[in-house]
């Protein structure tokens, strides 16, 4: 029987789900609704329960979402018990029948919240990958700063030219002290970040405050001990002054610095 007979049949049906979920880091965690591990194209899929909502097809792509139930013990659960959601992580969801080798593409889209249910349940929310297409599209704004984000495509600077490896000394709730950050002018790291990676782990922390030799990070840096390795990024604060002397970067730069200060339509002379 092919996959579409036994999906309509009452008897013969015996679905099995592959649930596979994909960090940008190309950290890969794969599950199955079946009772024992199975098998898809060389990859292993671990046997857990597993619950979802029934898939909608609607025209409003909103409505579209998937919330899915797992043991919060799991790999891929625990991660959000003291991390938040800072890389996109992508989701796809396979199925097939037992005794079947036709195996379909069911949903596929991106996660966008964790949280836990119960004592022993973690939800899933995630959202379809055709919601991006009803997102209002960025728009380009008249101003003197710089737009662009650091170090991403339009902005262009390479930041392994900027990477500093900065030895942890003490941390205090949100303060990181390490010699490294000593080394340059106060507010060198403001707005930038640091990646620690640890026990196969990669956690990423933003930067909101720099002074001497220390740090403020945003959320708290719970793997990080005494000794360990924070990989730094400077940060941007966008205006041509600290694009040129800081980045040399200044032909990218995407503001407009010369503006007028006063808006020709107000009734007042800009001249």
């Amino acid at each position: 029987m092919t996959y579409a007979e036994r999906e309509e049949s009452v008897y013969e049906g015996n679905p099995i789900e592959l649930y596979q979920f994909t960090r940008d880091d190309g950290t890969i965690w794969r599950y199955t609704s079946s009772d024992s591990d199975k098998i898809y194209l060389g990859n292993i899929y671990t046997a857990i329960p597993v619950q979802r909502n029934a898939i909608e097809i609607s025209q409003d792509i909103f409505r579209a979402t998937l919330e899915i139930e797992m043991p919060s013990t799991i790999d891929f659960i625990q991660q959000f018990v003291t991390e938040p959601l800072f890389l996109r992580i992508a989701v796809v969801v396979f199925r097939y029948h037992l005794d079947n080798d036709e195996v379909v593409l069911l949903w596929t889209g991106r996660v966008i919240n964790v949280e836990q249910k119960g004592e022993s349940t973690g939800k899933i929310l995630c959202e379809s990958a055709y919601s991006s297409l009803k997102r209002p599209s960025l728009r380009r704004l008249y101003g003197a700063s710089c737009p662009h984000v650091l170090y991403k495509t339009i902005c262009k600077v390479d930041e392994s030219l900027y990477e500093e490896n900065a030895t942890i000394t003490n941390i205090d709730g949100l303060d990181i002290t390490s010699p490294t950050y000593g080394g340059f002018a106060d507010g060198y790291f403001l707005g930038g970040y640091v990646e620690l990676t640890k026990d196969g782990e990669f956690t990423k922390r933003f930067i909101t405050n720099h002074v001497g030799s220390v740090i403020t990070v945003n959320l708290p840096l719970y793997s990080a001990e005494l000794g360990d390795i924070l990989v730094s990024y400077p940060g941007c604060d966008h205006t041509l002054d600290t694009c040129f002397n800081k980045f040399n970067n200044v032909l990218n730069y995407g503001g407009q610095p010369w503006i007028p200060d006063r808006n020709p339509m107000g009734g007042v002379s800009i001249f």
